[in-house]
């Protein structure tokens, strides 16, 4: 994702210029590619390379100069959509482009069309792709979502570690009640810890601690 100064052969980087050419030889040794966003001024002349990689990605670009703020609001509409929401890339590309429409300065034109299509209104924002990549309009970021296995008890670790190191009184109960192997409740052991601990040290503690699943009122293991 690209955000900045730009033209129709160039990216205006911090100190010198990338060549699309250039730009679009070192995206073409990305494997896994599905996505290039060019949100700056005028990049619509940059597609036709892109979209010709191995991958087919879709590329986001613009036909004329761009309002700053309308940009910002585009790139944080879609990020949110794409990674908070995990929704399609032509999703993400609908919702950027109605932040933009709702806070640019003028009048923002704006849409979807495959790139060899025949239609003389060209958008300011575009969403690009080739016939052999339309696919990659439905893709969506990974899911990094790790299942546990059922046994698997949140703050386990931290909470045994404590209870092993700590000298207070309270902390010595709850290992002679585990010495005569007492149930002990997660929580009494969490209040113990924390009591044993002056008041600046418990409170970054605590949050430390994931809370137990099972609606707002969720206590902490």
């Amino acid at each position: 994702m690209f955000s900045g100064h730009a033209g129709r052969d160039a990216l205006f980087l911090e100190e010198e210029a990338a060549n699309a050419e250039g730009l679009a030889y070192l995206l073409g040794q990305c494997p896994n590619l599905k996505l290039v966003i060019l949100n700056g001024c005028s990049t619509a002349a940059q597609v036709q390379r892109l979209i010709e990689l191995p991958n087919h990605p879709i590329v986001v670009a613009t036909s004329a100069e761009v309002n700053d703020f309308a940009a910002t609001q585009f790139s944080i509409a879609f990020f949110q959509t794409l990674s908070a929401q995990f929704d399609t890339i032509e999703k993400a590309f609908e919702a950027g482009l109605g932040a933009a429409k709702m806070n640019a300065s003028r009048e923002i034109r704006a849409g979807r069309k495959e790139i060899n299509s025949e239609k003389s209104d060209e958008p300011l924002w575009g969403l690009y792709y080739a016939p052999a990549g339309e696919h990659n309009l439905q893709w969506k970021l990974p899911s990094v979502y790790t299942r546990l296995s059922d046994s698997y008890k949140s703050n386990e670790l931290l909470i045994r570690t404590l209870i092993d190191a700590l000298g207070s009184e309270d902390v010595k109960k709850i290992r002679t009640k585990e010495a005569n192997n007492e149930d002990i409740d997660d929580l009494d052991k969490r209040d113990a810890i924390l009591q044993s601990l002056p008041n600046p040290v418990s409170e970054q503690l605590s949050n430390l601690f994931a809370p137990r699943q099972g609606g707002s009122d969720a206590k902490f293991l």
